[in-house]
């Protein structure tokens, strides 16, 4: 009989788990985050607001309001006519979301450096011809998109971004990269599309974490030796660049899920080499 009481109850509480999973039972919804779309609206209520969007409301600056919101964690201020950053926004301290995009910036305060707890910041579309010293300062910065803007050199201190995860810099002007990108231990993904670039620096080999490189569109004649040695690797984007082989190495590549070769100028008898070699990728010509 005991074992049978056991049993019956071992059944009900699976039939609960069930139950809960499949959402016949009612669950308590996560609280949702207001968005305000309304900076005078968001005033009134500054201490509670966590997410503000003032995406295309014709802006030249950075309302200086942005102070009083000392909750702060997103914040949007895409396709605007902003030009320069002011100070105010480095007051936010519990930001860890921002949105810069498709504005006219092309340059950041230094004060960009008290966003301390910033995790993901987007500048794609604006004026950068260069990649300002602060933003490499922000000590748990994740995500840093600068698409399409006027990037032609990375500072050195690119180095210290030691946190990066995901870096994107696609149809940008850059034709090397610094040494120190290497020192960038968690990067996972880098995108470099539609730059200038015929080779990549040595140092990294050291990015034991990437697992994507994205150079379609670039001025490479030869795979850089390099990319062998990036032993994570499962996505590699070569297309569109000026290639005419693919040496055997790229066997060494044992994660490589997905090769981009298309817009190249790669022989028949060389397909079906590099296909042989990577019989676990699928390639792309």
């Amino acid at each position: 009989m005991k074992n049978e009481a056991n049993y019956v109850v071992k059944v009900m509480v699976l039939l609960f788990v069930c139950a809960v999973i499949s959402g016949c039972l009612p669950q308590k919804a996560p609280k949702r985050v207001t968005i305000y779309t309304n900076i005078e609206e968001a005033v009134l209520v500054s201490d509670t607001v966590k997410r503000l969007d003032l995406i295309n409301k014709g802006l030249t600056n950075v309302p200086q309001e942005v102070v009083k919101f000392t909750n702060l964690e997103k914040l949007s201020l895409r396709k605007n006519k902003i030009k320069a950053v002011s100070a105010a926004i480095g007051s936010l301290k519990t930001l860890v979301w921002l949105d810069f995009g498709e504005n006219n910036i092309a340059n950041i305060d230094a004060s960009f450096g008290g966003l301390t707890g910033l995790t993901t910041l987007y500048l794609s579309d604006n004026q950068f011809v260069g990649l300002p010293d602060v933003l490499c300062s922000l000590p748990v910065l994740t995500y840093l998109n600068l698409d399409r803007n006027k990037i032609s050199t990375l500072p050195d201190s690119l180095g210290q971004s030691v946190n990066l995860k995901w870096l994107r810099l696609n149809k940008n002007q850059l034709t090397s990269l610094p040494a120190t990108i290497g020192e960038l231990k968690n990067l996972k993904r880098i995108y470099l599309a539609d730059n200038k670039l015929t080779g990549l620096p040595e140092s990294m080999e050291k990015l034991d974490n990437l697992t994507g490189l994205e150079l379609s569109g670039n001025s490479l004649t030869e795979v850089p030796a390099v990319i062998f040695k990036m032993k994570s690797l499962e996505l590699l984007d070569l297309k569109r660049n000026k290639l005419t082989d693919v040496p055997d190495e790229i066997k060494n590549l044992k994660h490589l899920k997905w090769l981009r070769l298309d817009g190249n100028t790669i022989s028949d008898e060389r397909r079906v080499a590099i296909k042989e070699l990577l019989p676990d990728c699928h390639v792309v010509f």
